[in-house]
């Protein structure tokens, strides 16, 4: 995640197809010629633009021939276009052989079979350990490769959409599982394929181009060995997940008791005797899934109790919630009536079916969490924040893919979509006020600035006082992202925003009038005290992360990330988190540390990484396209 000129990106765009319509060989040489005056500035300004997609491969290898390797950015230049060429022509093989699969077939692929087999292979994967193709190396690598399949559901709508496939399967004319395996297995790596050309654009990976590489007991005479281009990114993601593990949002014994009794599984008669009922086990867990999902919605859309509209009539967030929960139980008992021994079915109903089963009221809210195969307006990557799919009047109940739908993720994007849905509250005000709430609880001097444009003082979130320390930050409440293509996006869209707004309010604070203005509004004498800014998020996912930078006068200076959440923990508990890595039990051991000061406090926000002391070893995949892919193992604690 690396910040680029957007309006430049847009710029280039915009003169290259203007001169494209005129002619393709004077684009081309556009292109060339920038890329020889200007170097690799203009080369991140071509990847971040997206133009690769409007040229054809012998374009792209015209365009390399005139790079001339005099450094090691030249060398990763000409690297970067072969290996995007090489990947592009691999998407265009794959999108051709599906086309020809599913044209050529006389076997009838439905939509009904499609989410049928999903299902087989997760029973296949998990059970047998039997991927698409090839063999399982590792454990990491079978769970790895389910959670891609799932990724793929937006190519899986895409086909349908495209194709015009039917919704349900003919008795006497049923397609087969080899054509249903070899169907699944382009689209994983037309998709897979596709998110490395991303990866390559958004500057999150590099490639090194490896001649007879070593891999288990072959030889590969030239491998592609993708790697992170942010060098701190694998120990970045390992010391994250260690803390989020340990930081988690656990139920207390409160909140536990409070769920059984709302589940049903628990009754108190009276002091002595207590009643619990096991066969209520899955609205327990549903119970939970609901309880925890909302905690991370709460900083952004307060109470249940809250409002918003939608075709005329007004519901509450609790009652989108209910109709979840009662589409989470029917799944729950699908996975429930499924053993072992035997995968799981999809269940296919109308919707007068699907509110009777369920027992939802209303039919509005069940098309709000689900995707309409049938609306060409819906992007296929909706999918990914819907648990239901929709084709004309039927839903297509598939368990493995709401389970895979993160409750919060699809409730945000519902109350997100104004052009959908009125909420009646401002999002992201709640998180402010847990905040304030906590620095009160905690008598620490607190203060919050309202912009004054009169005076030029912009918005400060919050700042607070610890010793001879002013904590100064920019909040800001999203949804955590699921994979690092949608974590670049957030990067550029949330972040760095809240960055270039922090390096504002420094500025403002160097003025001295502005300065004694804001003490003035705040009463918090700065006189004698350092000032740390940082930004607070109501997730983990950017903890630790280092590369926001900004120079003031003659030093350079870094503004840290950290979550809310551990933010309480650092200054109840006065300790932070260090790690060590068992090689021999493959897992890691944490230990408390204590500061004494602020300055300590502020040293560890600033260099979190550093607390992760030793790490396991980057195990990579390789790929029938011979690509070596670093697989993101789950971190494991003693």
């Amino acid at each position: 995640m690396r910040i680029y000129d957007m309006a430049e990106a847009k710029k280039l765009k915009s003169i290259f197809n203007k001169l494209r319509k005129k002619s393709c060989h004077e684009a081309v040489e556009l292109l060339k010629e920038r890329y020889q005056k200007e170097g690799f500035y203009f080369h991140r300004l071509f990847l971040n633009s997206g133009l690769i997609f409007a040229l054809e491969s012998s374009e792209i290898q015209s365009i390399n021939s005139v790079i001339i390797i005099e450094n090691e950015k030249d060398t990763k230049i000409k690297k970067d276009l072969y290996f995007l060429n090489y990947l592009l022509t691999r998407k265009k093989d794959y999108e051709e052989n599906i086309t020809q699969l599913i044209n050529s077939t006389e076997e009838r692929i439905s939509i009904e079979l499609i989410f049928n087999y999903l299902e087989f292979l997760k029973y296949r994967i998990y059970v047998h350990n039997e991927p698409l193709s090839g063999t399982f190396r590792s454990e990491d690598e079978v769970e790895a490769h389910f959670e891609h399949i799932l990724s793929c559901s937006n190519e899986i709508v895409e086909l349908i959409r495209t194709n015009k496939v039917s919704p349900v399967s003919l008795d006497n004319c049923i397609c087969s599982e080899e054509t249903l395996r070899e169907l699944f297995r382009l689209i994983s790596r037309k998709k897979a394929t596709q998110e490395k050309i991303l990866s390559i654009l958004l500057e999150i990976t590099e490639v090194n181009i490896v001649e007879n590489f070593d891999y288990y007991d072959h030889k590969i005479e030239k491998a592609y060995l993708t790697e992170y281009y942010i060098p701190f990114w694998r120990e970045f993601e390992i010391y994250r997940d260690l803390n989020c593990s340990l930081f988690s949002q656990e139920l207390s014994d409160e909140e536990e008791l409070f769920l059984l009794k709302t589940s049903g599984s628990l009754r108190l008669f009276n002091s002595e005797i207590i009643y619990f009922d096991y066969n209520n086990q899955i609205d327990f867990n549903v119970e939970v899934d609901l309880y925890q999902a909302y905690k991370y919605l709460e900083p952004m859309y307060g109470t249940q109790n809250n409002e918003f509209d939608y075709k005329g009539k007004v519901f509450k967030i609790k009652d989108l919630l209910e109709c979840y929960k009662k589409l989470l139980k029917v799944n729950y008992t699908l996975l429930k009536n499924a053993d072992e021994a035997r995968q799981c079915s999809i269940l296919v109903l109308e919707e007068e079916a699907m509110l009777e089963l369920s027992h939802i009221k209303h039919p509005e809210l069940l098309h709000l969490l689900s995707i309409n195969l049938d609306d060409s307006s819906e992007p296929s990557t909706l999918i990914n924040y819907r648990p239901l799919i929709r084709k004309e009047e039927s839903y297509y109940i598939v368990p493995s893919h709401i389970e895979n739908t993160t409750i919060e993720r699809c409730i945000d994007k519902i109350l997100s979509n104004a052009n959908k849905v009125n909420i009646r509250t401002e999002k992201g005000i709640f998180f402010e006020n847990q905040i304030e709430e906590f620095f009160e609880s905690m008598n620490l001097e607190y203060a919050q600035v309202s912009r004054d444009e009169k005076n030029g003082i912009p918005e400060i979130d919050g700042l607070f006082v610890l010793d001879d320390y002013v904590f100064i930050f920019e909040a800001k409440a999203m949804i955590k992202p699921e994979s690092i293509i949608e974590a670049s996006d957030c990067f550029e869209s949330k972040v760095y925003k809240a960055f270039t707004q922090i390096v504002e309010r420094l500025n403002v604070l160097n003025d001295p009038e502005k300065r004694r203005l804001i003490e003035i509004k705040t009463k918090i004498s700065f006189r004698g005290k350092k000032i740390a800014p940082f930004i607070l998020m109501n997730h983990v996912y950017f903890n630790g992360y280092q590369g926001l930078y900004f120079t003031q006068g003659d030093e350079t200076r870094h503004v840290p990330i950290i979550d809310f959440l551990t933010l309480k923990s650092l200054i109840m508990t006065k300790g932070f988190p260090t790690w060590k890595y068992n090689k021999k039990r493959n897992a890691y051991k944490p230990h408390i540390k204590k500061y004494q000061s602020a300055e300590q406090l502020y040293y560890y926000m600033l260099n979190q990484l550093n607390e992760l002391v030793s790490s396991e070893e980057t195990i990579y995949q390789l790929d029938e396209n011979f690509i070596l892919s670093p697989i993101a193992k789950s971190v494991r604690i003693l």
